[in-house]
């Protein structure tokens, strides 16, 4: 299938789960209005905008560690806290990727084409945690790890405010 074709149907997949979300979880959807060409969008109005020129690997590195605030998986949004057993963090550099997804850490390497972000060679501890934190990261895992996701970000004053990594039937929410 070709990647614009993916987009397409990735897009209406997870336009389908945003507007599936509970009321509770406002603060981790989003409602594109132009899905097939939209990469950022206005946090004021919650309305995509063409930002072409967007230098992802920049703002992706300028953060030293992005926490992973919720997913949405299957139109069920999930927050994530971070606690002493568990953390959901992320750090981007230089190509390279790397945090906790809950129990375990996690490293590998990444690139950007077209507003799409590829982790691959992906590797991970195997620790176990709780029931709830490890079926969290088997979530995470499936759909972020060794996948394709594409970036949209919710801008407010100028300002990046949110990164959602939307994949097929999942979406990541970083901030």
């Amino acid at each position: 299938m070709p990647l614009i074709l993916k987009s397409v149907v990735l897009f209406s997949l997870a336009a389908g789960l945003i507007a599936g979300c509970a009321k509770e979880k406002d603060a981790y959807n989003i409602i594109p209005n132009n899905p097939q060409s939209a990469t950022c969008y206005a946090m004021d109005t919650k309305t995509a905008k063409n930002c072409d020129d967007t230098d992802y690997n920049t703002i992706l590195e300028s953060i030293n560690e992005w926490r992973i605030s919720a997913y949405n998986y299957k139109h069920i949004s999930t927050p994530l806290k971070s606690s002493e057993d568990s953390s959901y963090k992320i750090r981007f550099s230089k190509g390279a990727v790397n945090g906790s997804l809950g129990c375990n850490n996690f490293f590998g390497g990444y690139s950007i084409k077209n507003g799409i972000l590829t982790i691959g060679n992906a590797g991970m501890t195997r620790k176990m945690c709780d029931p709830k934190t490890m079926e969290n990261e088997a979530i995470l895992t499936k759909h972020f790890l060794n996948a394709e996701t594409k970036i949209l970000m919710l801008k407010d004053n100028e300002q990046v405010g949110k990164i959602f990594l939307v994949g097929k039937d999942f979406y990541l929410v970083l901030d």
